[in-house]
């Protein structure tokens, strides 16, 4: 049997775990339609839970967003 049926059925070596996420969020240019405060409002689960590895189990996740970032004024009330 060749490898590629063999992982096509479910069978042989697992996956290896992924250590880290980096998620690119895009807003500038586009409408503005409530994205990043819906995202920021989530409790199930929360931003700060998955970004600070509160939830066991998933890897590292790192959000790029411009209005999220450090460099803008007021961000550290946010998260």
């Amino acid at each position: 049997m060749s490898q590629a049926s063999e992982y096509s059925k479910g069978e042989g070596k697992k996956d290896a775990p992924i250590p880290e996420i980096e998620i690119l969020w895009i807003t500038a240019g586009l409408g503005c339609d409530g994205d990043t405060i819906a995202i920021t409002a989530a409790t199930q689960p929360s931003l700060e839970d998955i970004l600070l590895g509160g939830i066991p189990g998933i890897p590292k996740v790192t959000l790029h967003n411009p209005f999220l970032a450090r460099e803008q004024r007021g961000c550290e009330k946010l998260l």
